[in-house]
Parts: C-alpha cells; structure tokens; sequence
C-alpha cells in the first residue's frame, strides 16, 4: 500500500475537483490494472498494489514518485507517501 498525503490543497478553491480528479488520473497511468487507488479521506489517498511486496513493487513506487513530485510543482502542493506491506 501506498498512501498519499496532499498538504495545502485548502488554497485550491473551487479547482479542487478538477486537481484531485487529475492526480487519479495520472496515478492510474502509473499502476497495474490489477491495482488501485481509492480516497480514505479529504486529503489522503491509498494506492493498492495487489500481488507484490514493497521490493517487487519498487519499480512502480519509482513511477508514482516521480508523476507526484512533477504533479506537487505544477499545482503547488506538498505531497507525502507511506509506504507499507500488508
């Protein structure tokens, strides 16, 4: 599981549909078919990738990295992850 935790998306406004509906999309651009990712809270999303521990999913972990911290700069939120096995 990967979560991701959005900081400072309060000075959004009303866009704040449209950002978070683009930080779904570009995630699932990123993952598996098999996987997923659901919204637990305001501000905080889990992404499921099914069928793999941290180091198989390492690769992947890479690639959502790299599209939060481009999406962090565009938009001009802090982002955090967690990582863990379940």
């Amino acid at each position: 599981y990967i979560a991701v935790d959005l900081k400072g998306e309060e000075g959004l406004g009303e866009k704040i549909a449209d950002v978070l509906a683009e930080l779904v999309s570009g995630i699932r651009k990123k993952i598996r078919k098999s996987d997923f990712v659901a919204r637990y809270s305001r501000n905080i999303f889990v992404i499921q990738l099914t069928n793999t521990d941290s180091r198989k999913a390492k690769p992947a972990i890479e690639r959502i990295e790299s599209y939060l911290k481009g999406f962090s700069d565009t938009h001009n939120l802090k982002v955090d992850t967690a990582i863990s096995d379940l």
